[in-house]
């Protein structure tokens, strides 16, 4: 696991940091959709949603599909990480832990033709 921040910056600094990159740069536009009270009441009641990333430029047709638990969230189920989400009819398939969709691993590597969904 490592650390993630989510803020922010001036349009200089993040100039700046581009030189700091290792890989490709990745363009994507994230939404966020609220979770549906008739898959899961208290998720949809503590605030939780889906975070969804739609891919551009070099990674276009990949989109990418994710719950974020709060740690409120995770302290109500007595700090257990793996609560038990039931997928929404469309969500295509669970790729929870697939290394291949780490911003990471596409930065370095591309998107495989196989995680495509145009």
């Amino acid at each position: 696991m490592r650390d993630e921040f989510e803020y922010e910056i001036p349009v200089e600094h993040a100039n700046m940091l581009k030189q700091y990159r290792i890989g490709n740069i990745i363009n994507k536009d994230r939404y966020f959709i609220p979770y549906d009270k008739n898959e899961h009441k208290k998720l949809a009641e503590d605030g939780v949603n889906w975070e969804v990333d739609v891919y551009k430029k070099d990674q276009i047709g990949l989109i990418v599909a994710e719950v974020e638990l709060p740690s409120k969230v995770v302290e109500q189920y007595n700090g257990h990480q793996n609560v038990i989400i039931n997928l929404p009819n469309w969500i295509n398939k669970e790729m929870t832990g697939n290394k291949e969709l780490m911003n990471s691993y596409i930065a370095l590597h591309g998107v495989r033709p196989l995680y495509i969904t145009l």
